[in-house]
C-alpha cells in the first residue's frame, strides 16, 4: 500500500510540473520510498512507515481538494467531491480497521478460530484495510483523470498542466484509466 501511496503522490503532483521537473520528482520520489521500504524491512518500526503513509495522503488530499475548487463546472465540482470524499472515508474506515486489528491481534485472532471458516474472513480487519485503501486509491485515481480530462476539454485550472503522455505513452490495446469513468461524469 505504501508503495501505492508513493505512486499515486507522484501522478497528483506531476501536472503541475514540467517534465524535468518531473523526471526530479520521480527519482526522489523513488528513492524515498526505497529508504522507507528498507528502514521498514530491517527495523520493523511501523511508526515511521505510517507517518509518511499518512503524509503522502494527507498531501495527495488536499491537493485534490484545492483542484477541485478550482472547477468551474459545478455539476462536474459536485461529483468530484462526492468522488473524493468517499476516498477520504474508506481510507478512514480502512485506517480504523487496521489500528482496531493491530491492537486487538490476540482477541481477533481467538474469536477467528472460534467462529471458524468461511465466516472468519470477515474478522481479517487488516485485509479490510487493504481493501478500503485500494477503493479509496482508485477514487482519488479517477478524480485525477476526470480532472485531467476536463482540462482537456477547455475546463482549465489555474497553474496546471496538461499530461502531454495521457494516451501516447500506452502500449497498444491499453486504455487510459479515463476510460474507465461512467459516461457523462465528465
Amino acid at each position: 500500500m505504501h508503495i501505492f501511496a508513493s505512486a499515486l503522490f507522484y501522478y497528483s503532483l506531476s501536472p503541475f510540473l514540467p517534465a524535468s521537473r518531473r523526471r526530479i520528482l520521480a527519482s526522489l520520489t523513488l528513492l524515498l520510498e526505497t529508504i522507507n521500504t528498507l528502514n521498514f524491512i530491517t527495523s520493523k518500526n511501523t511508526f515511521l512507515h505510517q507517518i509518511s503513509f499518512v503524509s503522502m495522503l494527507a498531501f495527495v488530499t488536499v491537493l485534490l481538494m484545492v483542484r477541485v475548487e478550482r472547477v468551474r463546472a459545478n455539476k462536474l465540482k459536485q461529483r468530484l467531491r462526492r468522488l473524493y470524499m468517499t476516498g477520504i472515508l474508506l481510507f478512514l474506515v480502512g485506517y480504523a480497521l487496521w489500528q482496531l486489528d493491530f491492537h486487538t491481534c490476540a482477541s481477533m485472532r481467538e474469536l477467528r478460530h472460534r467462529i471458524g471458516m468461511p465466516m472468519s474472513w470477515v474478522f481479517e480487519l487488516h485485509g479490510w484495510w487493504h481493501v478500503c485503501t485500494a477503493v479509496a486509491g482508485y477514487n482519488y485515481i479517477q478524480t485525477i483523470e476526470a480532472l485531467d480530462e476536463n482540462a482537456k476539454r477547455g475546463g482549465r485550472e489555474e497553474g496546471v498542466r496538461e499530461r502531454k503522455n495521457s494516451r501516447s505513452g500506452l502500449e497498444d490495446g491499453m486504455q487510459p484509466m479515463s476510460m474507465a469513468l461512467p459516461r457523462g461524469f465528465v
